[in-house]
């Protein structure tokens, strides 16, 4: 006995077994760490200036700060020697037994990976991309979501190395048993909360989200969603039930009962064709056929982009015998799809995913901000702390602006070109309509904070109307900016009855829409 117990103490002692596996902790560390590395290096950053034909000087240096820091992370664990590895050891025994500190740690930790995200969503370093083996899967999930991900995966690995460092094998178990009922209590927690998130205080938004991308949105291969077939008034609960509607849809998802054969009119586009908040008989493109006395296919979608619009044409309506196809633009087709163009996997996950189950959304809203973030701004909310001195962007600004850089330039032509020859192989006469947002309706001056941006690519929404309207009549097409014709219609009619409350046509301002469409139609002999 004497000689076990001696043998057994020694084994306690001895600094070989802890330091051994202090190192390998150690090194499992530095392999997490090569995650986000492996993020940062697959991504350009979208500069005018680059280093090595990928990253701006800034860029480079904040990638190669990383890596340098990580080698000489790498050289200290192998280079540290007993004395060393027994204080960073006593540090953490000292920290697992002050629980208060471990706390304010995680919660620094947390706040700043929220931070990280935020600043690399601003700086736009995740706004281009290059093709890498890495790239597709950052695609599909997210690159910020994964980055948070395996930042997240190391402070969790972090919390491992706490609570197993300096501790006997038996106490190893222990404290292993308990941490795994703690995650299981968190879980099962998590479950509960959700379910109270989503199902109570966030209902609104939660039912709002599901019914439109989960219930009515239907996956499709080419075109990412369409919604369900051969639907008859469904109710679509939206916009905290203020602007629910009832919607039918054809044997092909698309708005109304009309099919696409036959319909010398069809027109295209996102919410706006699609009627977003307003009844079937409410949407222009019922005004447009009561007018002219032809049937209209509407195949409007909301969410949909430019190169959805497209491949929309391509496979409908070049077969369809549409004499007239009308393709309706707003503000939000001026940007730069390039990142979303062709990956529909990334469109499904952005526009889908979160609004699956309660646990799925609960989980989205509380990994877009921190915590401590989303309980300040309820408790602003609620009239608890003082207001904000710096007050948000008015609200249309985000349809007045659109990025217009060169590459976007150049991509817009793309998309034009493209629509001008789906229309040729078609036959039929191609009209790209532009249509205001409520602040180039009812704004004498574009306000100085719309034109404002950290880069400097935002121009107005009349700049980038003209912009499409002068590339298409060079090239022979027909292009109508409503901008002009709809502001006169607007002189005796206030916002509040061209416009719903989150931006989108009233019913009203669909009938406007409709009977200059209709006109233009007329007063080009677009029709046999």
């Amino acid at each position: 006995m004497e000689i076990s117990n001696t043998v057994g103490l020694q084994l306690k002692s001895s600094p070989s077994f802890p330091h051994q596996l202090f190192r390998t902790l150690l090194l499992g560390l530095a392999l997490l760490f090569i995650g986000p590395f492996a993020i940062l290096v697959s991504r350009s950053s979208g500069s005018e200036r680059i280093a090595l034909g990928l990253w701006s000087p800034g860029y480079f240096a904040v990638i190669a700060t990383y890596a340098g820091c990580w080698l000489g992370y790498v050289i200290l664990i192998f280079a540290a020697t007993p004395a060393q590895l027994d204080f960073a050891i006593n540090r953490i025994i000292w920290l697992r037994r002050h629980p208060l500190f471990l706390v304010i740690l995680a919660i620094l930790y947390e706040e700043g990976l929220f931070y990280i995200r935020t600043r690399l969503v601003e700086s736009g370093y995740i706004a281009s991309n290059k093709p890498t083996l890495f790239l597709d899967f950052a695609l599909v999930y997210g690159l910020s979501t994964v980055l948070m991900d395996f930042l997240t995966l190391i402070g969790l690995f972090i919390g491992l190395v706490i609570v197993l460092t300096g501790r006997t094998r038996e106490n190893t178990l222990i404290a292993l048993r308990r941490t795994g009922i703690a995650l299981l209590a968190c879980f099962i927690g998590f479950i509960l909360a959700a379910l109270f998130y989503a199902m109570v205080i966030d209902y609104d938004e939660y039912r709002s989200g599901h019914d439109q991308w989960t219930v009515l949105a239907q996956p499709d291969d080419d075109l990412v969603y369409r919604h369900r077939a051969n639907l008859r008034n469904f109710y679509l609960y939206f916009d905290h039930g203020l602007g629910s509607f009832t919607l039918s849809t054809n044997s092909l998802g698309f708005r109304g009962t009309h099919e696409i054969t036959n319909t010398p009119v069809a027109v295209i586009g996102d919410s706006t064709v699609f009627g977003l908040e307003v009844n079937d008989n409410e949407v222009w493109s019922e005004t447009v056929s009561s007018d002219l006395g032809v049937s209209v296919t509407n195949y409007g979608m909301p969410g949909y982009y430019w190169w959805q619009y497209n491949r929309v044409a391509e496979r409908y309506a070049t077969v369809a015998g549409h004499q007239v196809v009308m393709y309706a633009l707003n503000g939000t087709d001026m940007t730069n799809d390039a990142s979303f163009s062709g990956n529909t996997d990334l469109i499904r996950y952005w526009q889908t995913w979160q609004y699956k189950t309660p646990f799925h959304y609960t989980l989205n809203r509380f990994t877009e901000l921190s915590p401590l973030t989303r309980l300040l701004t309820g408790l602003q909310r609620q009239g608890l702390l003082l207001p904000s001195v710096q007050q948000p962007k008015p609200f249309h600004c985000l349809f007045l602006t659109a990025p217009l850089e060169n590459k976007d330039q150049r991509l817009i032509k793309q998309h034009i070109d493209q629509s001008i020859e789906i229309a040729e192989r078609g036959g039929y006469h191609l009209v790209l309509v532009t249509i205001p947002g409520r602040a180039s309706m009812y704004s004498s001056d574009t306000p100085s904070e719309c034109m404002k941006d950290t880069r400097g690519k935002l121009v107005s929404e009349p700049a980038a109307y003209d912009f499409v309207c002068s590339y298409v009549r060079a090239q022979g097409g027909l292009c109508y900016d409503m901008t002009n014709d709809l502001r006169d219609a607007s002189q005796h009619i206030a916002a509040t009855d061209f416009f719903l409350p989150d931006g989108h046509w009233s019913p009203q301002g669909h009938a406007i829409i409709g009977h200059l469409l209709a006109a233009y139609i007329q007063n080009h002999h677009l029709l046999n």
